[in-house]
C-alpha cells in the first residue's frame, strides 16, 4: 500500500477453487484475472464452440479447472492477480488424444554452465519470457474440453482445443519442439548435452541460449544480438523483452559484468 505496509504476494490468500475466488477478498481481482485469460484464449483462436449433441461418436470430453497464483515483484510485493485456466490431463486418452508426451527440461547445471560462460567472456544477460507459452503452437488433433465455472459457457456446449492448454500430456513437448524450430530458423545448434542449450558462434557473434520452459536466459557478446534475437522470435511468438535477469528457476542472480563476478543465492 501506498501509506501504509508492504502488502507481500506470499502473506496474500491463493484459492484453491473458483468458489473460493469469488468468495475471498480479492475476488474483484480474481474475476478480472480470469476474465483475462478467457480473452486471451478468444484472441489466439485456442477453441471452437460446439453443441454436445454433435460430438463424434465416442468423443472423450478432458475438464477443466483454475489455477491461481499471486505473481510478486522483486521485493515481494503484489505484481499481478493470475489465473490460468488448466486441463484435467489425466482425463486425456493415449492414442487418442496424444501420443508423445516427453519433453526435455533445462538442467541446473547448463544454466550455471551459461551464466558461468557469460562471466568469464564478460557476455551481455538478457531475459525474456513467453506470454501464453503454450497458446504458440497447434494440437496434431483436437481435444473435446469441458470448461470450468466462470466462462459463460452452457451445459450443452463443448470446446473443441485448437491449441493445447496447460496440464495435457502433450503440451511441453509440442511448445518445445515449436521453440526448437524457431531456434533452428535462426541458425541456432541445439547441444548434445542440454536440450534446452542452444548456440550460435560466429566471427561476428557469440549467443548461448538457455531454454527455461516459456523463458530465455541469453548470454551474448552484445546488447544488440540479444534484442534482435527477441524481435525475430516475436515474429513467431508473444514474447517479453525482460533485460537483466534477476532470477532464473528461484535463484537469484547477481552479475556485474565489469568486476567479472557473478554470484547466486535463493534468499
Amino acid at each position: 500500500t501506498v501509506n501504509g505496509p508492504m502488502t507481500l504476494a506470499t502473506k496474500t490468500f491463493t484459492p484453491k477453487n473458483y468458489k473460493e475466488a469469488t468468495n475471498c477478498a480479492n475476488a474483484p481481482q480474481w474475476l478480472l484475472a480470469m476474465r483475462e485469460e478467457y480473452d486471451n484464449l478468444v484472441r489466439n483462436r485456442m477453441f471452437k464452440v460446439i453443441k454436445r449433441a454433435n460430438l463424434p461418436a465416442g468423443a472423450n470430453i478432458v475438464s477443466g479447472r483454475w489455477v491461481y497464483k499471486v505473481k510478486s515483484n522483486g521485493d515481494g510485493s503484489i505484481a499481478r492477480f493470475r489465473a490460468r485456466l488448466v486441463a484435467r490431463g489425466f482425463q486425456a486418452k493415449k492414442g487418442t488424444d496424444y501420443n508423445e508426451t516427453f519433453a526435455p527440461v533445462a538442467a541446473a547445471t547448463s544454466i550455471r554452465l551459461l551464466l558461468a560462460i557469460a562471466t568469464s567472456l564478460t557476455l551481455l544477460l538478457t531475459s525474456a519470457d513467453f506470454v501464453a507459452v503454450f497458446q504458440n503452437t497447434d494440437l496434431p488433433n483436437v481435444i473435446y474440453f469441458r470448461p470450468p465455472p466462470g466462462l459463460n459457457s452452457k451445459k450443452d456446449e463443448i470446446w473443441a482445443l485448437q491449441s493445447p492448454l496447460y496440464g495435457l500430456p502433450n503440451s511441453p513437448l509440442l511448445w518445445a519442439e515449436a521453440l526448437k524450430d524457431a531456434l533452428f530458423h535462426f541458425k541456432f545448434i541445439q547441444t548434445n548435452a542440454d536440450p534446452c542449450l542452444f548456440m550460435k558462434i560466429t566471427e561476428e557473434e557469440y549467443t548461448l541460449v538457455s531454454v527455461v520452459v516459456d523463458d530465455l536466459i541469453i548470454a551474448s557478446k552484445t546488447q544488440k544480438q540479444a534484442d534482435t534475437l527477441i524481435e525475430e522470435i516475436g515474429r513467431f511468438y508473444k514474447v517479453k523483452n525482460l533485460g537483466i535477469p534477476k532470477y532464473v528457476i528461484g535463484v537469484h542472480i547477481d552479475y556485474d559484468r565489469e568486476r567479472k563476478t557473478l554470484k547466486l543465492n535463493q534468499q
